[in-house]
């Protein structure tokens, strides 16, 4: 199992979820890889260098490591994101064989759409031009104190994963969990997804979870989406 945090995350993500879901996974005898995307957590690379594609190529090399471990069942291999993890995740297990199944947390979707959807929610999106100013040597933009480039902002609204898994030949199980009351990605995002797999034939399964965030930031909320994700990949990996 390959765990992809999200934007400006780490490979524990907050309240340490991807920490308790790799042991809750481990326990049931699914190893689990968390790593951090160049540039984030405690990996070498400057986050200014970031894109989404670079990300997508980051998770490709980090399952290529899971792959070569010994004891990896290479047949047997799920993919799980978290908001722009999930963006990530999705268009991963499309592009990659190697993946047979995938979960997304509260995932990003139309990258377009999600900012739209910001601009009418007056919430300033990472890649709104608008809403952080360049500065500082390269032209980058500060993002609460992250450094992102140019290169982020126009990239970012050219890569959909539901276009991904639109066009994918392969019909792997996926399944979807997202709160009703995230404020980062609009839950409608889940039923685009749902949408998009349910016509095109994949084995899916959606959870809204009511009342509940984007990052599940409560013991009960986190408990129930680490024990719904890990009977999940028992039984699509199993």
């Amino acid at each position: 199992m390959l765990l992809c945090h999200g934007f400006t995350a780490s490979r524990n993500e907050s309240h340490w979820i991807f920490v308790k879901l790799a042991r809750a996974l481990a326990k049931s005898g699914i190893a689990a890889y968390r790593f951090d995307f160049r540039g984030s957590g405690e990996s070498t690379g400057e986050f200014s260098t970031m894109t989404i594609r670079r990300e997508i190529g980051d998770a490709r090399a980090a399952l290529g490591l899971l792959a070569g471990e010994a004891g990896i069942d290479r047949s047997r291999l799920g993919l799980l994101g978290l908001s722009l993890g999930g963006c990530v995740a999705a268009n991963l297990a499309a592009r990659d064989a190697r993946v047979r199944s995938l979960a997304l947390w509260s995932a990003v979707g139309d990258t377009s759409r999600w900012f739209r959807s910001a601009k009418r929610r007056h919430i300033a999106m990472p890649w709104d031009p608008k809403a952080r100013r360049p500065r500082g040597p390269g032209g980058v933009f500060d993002l609460g104190g992250h450094a992102l480039s140019p290169d982020f902002f126009t990239g970012a609204p050219k890569v959909n994963p539901l276009t991904a898994l639109r066009t994918c030949r392969r019909r792997f199980p996926v399944m979807l969990i997202h709160g009703t009351a995230d404020a980062a990605v609009p839950v409608s995002t889940a039923d685009e997804y749902f949408d998009v797999l349910l016509r095109g034939g994949y084995p899916v399964r959606k959870v809204i979870l009511a009342g509940v965030d984007h990052s599940y930031n409560r013991l009960d909320w986190e408990a129930e989406v680490i024990r719904m994700t890990t009977g999940w990949f028992k039984r699509t990996l199993g």
